[in-house]
């Protein structure tokens, strides 16, 4: 599985580069439930919710103990 420092980049407000590298994850495999999360991460910052949750359920369906995902449906997105 390809991991790339996604959540460093997204500390550091660099969110263009976060989705490039998710993005090639993601490609790389398409069944890596730690690139859809990070995506939906990305989403979440960029404030397009629903495209969140869409990726956060792609990341579930490939895995579904992704505790990142779970996580991220019930109080990130579900409490806004």
């Amino acid at each position: 599985m390809i991991q790339f420092p996604l959540p460093g980049l997204l500390q550091q407000g660099d969110t263009d580069q976060a989705e490039k590298y998710g993005e090639m994850a993601r490609q790389a495999d398409g069944y890596n439930a730690a690139a859809f999360v990070n995506l939906g991460n990305c989403s979440l910052v960029r404030g397009d919710i629903g495209k969140a949750k869409e990726l956060f359920a792609c990341a579930l369906d490939s895995d579904a103990s992704c505790v990142e995902a779970l996580y991220n449906l019930g109080e990130k997105i579900f409490l806004l």
